[in-house]
């Protein structure tokens, strides 16, 4: 009876939080025009502060962070950082952007995962629950206005209307939240052995199809078979993680190179009868600002943004999407940035996480890492606030949350010798 009351008391303290979580969807999709960009960079600002002054009530201004934590926050917060002060001084060095385009697109990167490491501080794995909620509650007007066009029976064959309908006729296209939706597949996956969640998963599977990504579904496959197939076959071994993180970084550099070296996309595409969707158009127009290269220092974050607004205003372009990250950062970074920022995230943080928190918390960030990198080769997952919220709420969840309390013991035995 404790437990159960405890159960309600902590779902109705956690409408609050999902009743803003929807209004944070709903500031990032376009169907109903409430997109509004700079109104949610103020909300998280708002939230961000908001938990902090709970934090500071709640541990009577004595805040303490356990040393696996800390190291989980650096990893998700500081590079940003290191990407913001880098592009301040390619802003001085190219000046192909101002320094205010720079502080606006890298403002939500820097916010988002430090705000996403405040909600976790406070909420811990609660979070998973509120954002699930969330999604569901969005995503559900979206299927009421589908079956209000389309009747019911309209939902049986979704994909062939969604690809007859003109655009403004696609309630189901919810980009973001279809994305979302992806992840807490995979979350769910990777938490089965610890704490199953079967209907959570068959709705998150169901509004996962609805949305109809099909990069999404591709990354699903091969993010879910692979780690069953680690789990079954190669769970002795604490380097695999190691591997998979080396492979997506690989995976990065030969990406770079068939988008950057003129047709090969294109004709990859045509060879294989995949539907690109003019996406190689798209990264046709900004083939004349950068070139392959060691030497090739970048413009600075927002430039790629930047000159897609420029297209779309001259209606060169349908779109400010780019619906290619790992091309965008080299673009905006440059060539060795592009692929340290890349290394560090694929590389050297599986290794961290290896050395602190074990194999099981590795092989989650793998998994999840893995789905996300292969989605940025045709999407726009970067530059998504509320997808890099869920993304890194979950990534923390899933790190702290299956920590090897022995490896983490031996780790600060050696720090404190």
């Amino acid at each position: 009876m404790k437990i159960s009351k405890k159960k309600i008391s902590t779902f109705i303290s956690d409408i609050p939080l999902v009743i803003l979580l929807i209004l944070c969807f709903f500031l990032t999709q376009t169907y109903f025009g409430t997109a509004n960009y700079n109104l949610l960079s103020k909300v998280y600002l708002v939230l961000m502060l908001c938990i902090c002054a709970f934090i500071i009530i709640k541990k009577h201004g004595v805040i303490r962070l356990s040393y696996k934590e800390k190291i989980s926050y650096y990893m998700l917060v500081v590079p940003y950082c290191i990407l913001l002060i880098w592009s301040f001084v390619l802003c001085a060095l190219e000046k192909q952007i101002t320094f205010s385009k720079v502080i606006s697109e890298i403002e939500p990167r820097i916010l988002v995962p430090f705000t996403a490491c405040l909600m976790y501080y406070y909420f811990k794995d609660r979070m998973a629950s509120s954002i699930f909620w969330a999604a569901c509650i969005n995503y559900a007007c979206y299927i009421a206005v589908f079956i209000r066009m389309y009747g019911v029976a309209g939902m049986f064959h979704y994909i062939a209307l969604t690809d007859l309908a003109m655009a403004g006729e696609r309630p189901l296209e919810a980009h973001e939240i279809t994305f979302i939706f992806g992840i807490l597949i995979v979350y769910y996956v990777l938490m089965w052995k610890k704490e199953q969640h079967p209907i959570k998963l068959a709705i998150s599977m169901l509004f996962c199809l609805f949305g109809f990504k099909r990069i999404l579904l591709f990354a699903l496959v091969i993010s879910i078979l692979l780690y069953f197939l680690v789990i079954k076959f190669f769970k002795e071994n604490d380097r695999i993680p190691i591997y998979i993180g080396l492979a997506l970084f690989i995976f990065c550099i030969i990406w770079i190179i068939i988008c950057g070296s003129g047709n090969e996309l294109a004709d990859l595409a045509q060879k294989y009868n995949i539907e690109l969707s003019a996406r190689d158009k798209i990264i046709g127009l900004l083939k004349n600002y950068y070139y392959l290269g060691l030497t090739y220092i970048g413009k600075g974050i927002g430039f790629v943004h930047q000159k897609m607004m420029m297209y779309v205003r001259a209606k060169q372009s349908a779109t400010t999407g780019f619906h290619n990250d790992i091309l965008m950062y080299y673009i905006d970074l440059g060539c060795i940035p592009a692929l340290s920022f890349f290394y560090y995230l694929m590389v050297r943080c599986m290794k961290k996480i290896r050395r602190f928190f074990g194999f099981n918390a590795t092989i989650n960030y793998a998994i999840i890492l893995c789905c996300m990198v292969i989605c940025w080769a045709t999407d726009n997952l970067a530059t998504y606030p509320n997808y890099l919220m869920v993304y890194n709420i979950l990534v923390l969840i899933l790190i702290n949350g299956f920590a090897d309390n022995e490896n983490y013991r031996k780790v600060i035995t050696v720090k404190n010798e």
